[in-house]
């Protein structure tokens, strides 16, 4: 299972977390394709909510989502 993350504006580094609904962090494999554009392996999450947590020049961003 996985999340792809792409982003045509800017091809500054992405910091990603995965939150999980209690608000603990969870560990998630996250390979850079190319500026831009990351691959991030979900395989280890239980299924449940989560939100993804992205932060970009300075700003954060959330996404939630089911696995």
């Amino acid at each position: 299972d996985f999340l792809f993350y792409n982003n045509k504006e800017s091809q500054s580094d992405v910091r990603f977390v995965i939150m999980g609904v209690n608000g603990t962090a969870q560990a998630v494999n996250i390979e850079k394709l190319a500026n831009g554009h990351y691959k991030l392996q979900t395989t280890s999450l239980a299924a449940g909510n989560y939100v993804l947590v992205m932060e970009l020049d300075g700003k954060k961003y959330f996404h939630h989502f089911a696995k």
